[in-house]
């Protein structure tokens, strides 16, 4: 994304999700600063996170995060959101990659589709072309700036 970023995070110790984002943030933007010849805070402000609890927005949530980078493919004809290079998608609907990317645990997410071809399941849940509406069933979960656009308002 231009001017934001999505992580789906699962906390399996006791080092919070806090720590890991004060590290990541930290490290990129010094990163960034030197490579850059830049100083100072590279984020506006600091990061926002939600705890999902229900199965129902695990599935909604991911969907989301994925079909994110939509607007801006659709400035480049012939590209798809597999092909969006800064996304986990791929990793998600590609057995190619499955082994490729040893950041990304798929399996948590994949295992909520069928079991013969849960790629190309998951693969067609995201790439569904729903209605705005159905993103109203993770709008408790969406970021502030992130709300989904309210059914029949707007362009």
């Amino acid at each position: 994304m231009l001017n934001h970023f999505h992580f789906l995070l699962r906390q399996d110790n006791d080092i919070p999700i806090t720590s890991f984002m004060l590290g990541l943030g930290t490290s990129y933007a010094k990163y960034f600063n030197i490579k850059y010849g830049e100083v100072g805070s590279l984020f506006q402000d600091r990061f926002k996170a939600k705890l999902v609890e229900k199965d129902e927005y695990l599935l909604q949530l991911s969907r989301y995060i994925h079909r994110n980078p939509k607007e801006i493919l659709l400035r480049t004809p012939g590209v798809e959101l597999a092909d969006y290079r800064w996304s986990s998608y791929p990793s998600y609907i590609n057995k190619d990659n499955k082994d490729k990317n040893d950041i990304v645990d798929t399996s948590f997410v994949l295992n909520y589709f069928a079991k013969d071809d849960p790629r190309g399941d998951y693969r067609k849940f995201v790439e569904y072309d729903s209605k705005d509406e159905d993103l109203l069933a993770i709008g408790d979960l969406l970021l502030e700036n992130d709300q989904p656009p309210t059914p029949g308002v707007g362009a």
